[in-house]
């Protein structure tokens, strides 16, 4: 699918992480985010942020986003 290709592009822009208000505003659907996790193509690390697979997640910047 090119939209999967896409967002994982977008996500590595964030590096490594996508936070649902950012992926909203570039259009992106929480859904799509829900539906990419659940195909196990990215890791839903914490509520409303997801991260590439195999990612190492910064625990600050998780802490600076709540």
């Amino acid at each position: 699918m090119n939209e999967e290709k896409e967002l994982l592009e977008k996500l590595c822009d964030e590096n490594g992480l996508i936070f649902v208000r950012e992926a909203e505003a570039k259009g992106i659907e929480r859904y799509r985010l829900s539906y990419l996790a659940k195909e196990d193509k990215i890791d839903r690390v914490s509520h409303g942020v997801y991260a590439l697979k195999d990612e190492i997640i910064d625990e600050y910047v998780l802490l600076q986003s709540n």
